[in-house]
């Protein structure tokens, strides 16, 4: 109680607004709400014409504002004379139907302004809203089957602003591309899927370029905040570009759609193998979800067509890298060599429905599998066998099914005896007790 209480004021903290600053937007505020009902209600021409001297007199003294390092009464003053000319410059007002060219023109206007005054913030906002005011007033002049184009390119051109812009303009066109992104990507997926004569690659390639230039936003750090964890948008990017070249190459056909499928596969696989320091941490993301996304729909669009040799394709192409990374690294075996075990099982079965082979040659080729699993995964300490045993096992037991089916009672006794040899093997080699120095 005795100690003495500090009562010195506290420093003021940045960005902090003062009252002046407040009178100053609140003024705006009300003269552009002001002007915006005067020209909606009555949008006579002298109407319109003392709105746009206002706003050329609120722009002149922004610029000397501006030369005068008053950085409050630039940025206010600027934005009145945006909402001033927009409000005069268009029949109607501000409003969403008036005519797109005026708007685009103040767009390139307030551009210009920003090049005269590059201090001031207001410009190049309000030059962005204005792009994006005449984009909005020009949807009814455009076909509706170029919508998505349009909000792709819009949101492309507003992912590069916020790229190079200052922070709190580069903030703010981040936040205001985000409607133009989403509706750009779900029209894209669409279109990617479903339109024909080329238009289903510019969609994707549009798409693509998007979840580049969001994965590049993410790089930026004043964007961070508005932008989640780390992973999350490399996850989206990744998520984006696999659907749109899967949608993309599923034009093609079956065997289009099972190479797309396999380089899924291949893009998920090489990145977790090559990508290093901050590259891994950035890119291997985007590349698992790209990789998974595409082969996910490139099984599910070969199941639902019911492409059987295809999937058996797909499955066989996955199955030979992964069992090569099983014979080569060891530290990677418990978990390749199950998986190899299972693509070449699913591969084989699946090529029954089109005839490739009958179900004796399948059942030779699931008992290989069952006596290389067995050899291979003998070799793997107790806790990582489970995995290969269970693959193992399923192969044994379609190989068996598979031969009961049809009645071949001389094949199954060959193949019962085959695994049940190779049972024994696996029996004799994991139940031997380790060897240790004591039994030298």
């Amino acid at each position: 109680m005795s100690q003495p209480v500090d009562t010195a004021p506290l420093p003021a903290l940045p960005y902090r607004a003062r009252p002046p600053q407040v009178l100053l937007g609140v003024g705006a505020v009300l003269l552009v709400s002001s002007a915006a009902v005067v020209a909606s209600v009555y949008g006579g021409i002298a109407v319109r014409v003392l709105l746009v001297v206002l706003a050329g007199i609120a722009t002149w003294v922004s610029l000397r504002a501006a030369r005068a390092r008053l950085r409050s009464s630039e940025e206010i003053l600027a934005a009145c004379a945006a909402g001033l000319a927009v409000a005069g410059a268009s029949q109607g007002g501000p409003a969403l139907d008036g005519d797109p060219v005026t708007a685009l023109l103040l767009a390139a206007a307030f551009l210009v302004l920003h090049r005269v005054a590059p201090t001031t913030a207001a410009w190049p906002l309000v030059s962005w809203a204005a792009a994006q005011l005449a984009v909005l007033r020009a949807l009814d002049l455009v076909p509706g089957s170029l919508h998505t184009e349009l909000y792709l390119c819009v949101s492309l051109v507003g992912l590069g602003i916020a790229l190079v812009a200052r922070r709190g303009v580069a903030r703010l066109a981040l936040v205001t591309t985000a409607p133009w992104w989403l509706a750009g990507v779900v029209g894209g997926s669409s279109s990617a899927w479903a339109d024909d004569g080329g238009r289903q690659w510019f969609s994707a390639a549009l798409m693509i370029a998007a979840a580049v230039g969001l994965l590049l936003a993410r790089l930026r750090k004043p964007l961070e905040p508005l932008l989640g964890p780390p992973r999350v948008m490399p996850v989206v990017a990744g998520v984006v570009a696999g659907a749109a070249i899967t949608g993309a190459f599923s034009s093609l056909g079956p065997l289009s759609v099972t190479l797309t499928g396999y380089a899924g596969v291949l893009i998920a696989n090489l990145a977790a193998a090559y990508l290093g320091g901050w590259r891994r941490g950035l890119f291997l993301p985007v590349a698992l979800a790209a990789g998974i996304v595409m082969t996910s729909l490139s099984l599910a669009q070969l199941l639902a067509g019911q492409q059987w040799w295809e999937l058996s394709l797909l499955l066989l192409l996955t199955a030979i890298p992964t069992a090569l990374v099983a014979v080569r690294r060891v530290e990677n075996r418990p978990v390749a060599l199950p998986t190899a075990v299972g693509c070449l099982a699913g591969a084989v079965l699946l090529a029954l429905p089109d005839g490739l082979f009958g179900p004796g040659t399948a059942a030779v080729l699931l008992t290989v599998f069952y006596g290389a699993a067995m050899a291979l995964g003998s070799r793997l300490d107790a806790p990582s066998r489970r995995a290969t045993s269970a693959a193992a096992a399923v192969c044994a037991a379609a190989a068996v099914l598979l031969l009961t089916a049809e009645g071949r009672r001389t094949e199954l006794a060959l193949v019962l005896a085959v695994q049940g040899l190779c049972t024994l093997g696996w029996a004799w080699r994991t139940g031997r007790p380790p060897v240790t120095a004591d039994d030298d």
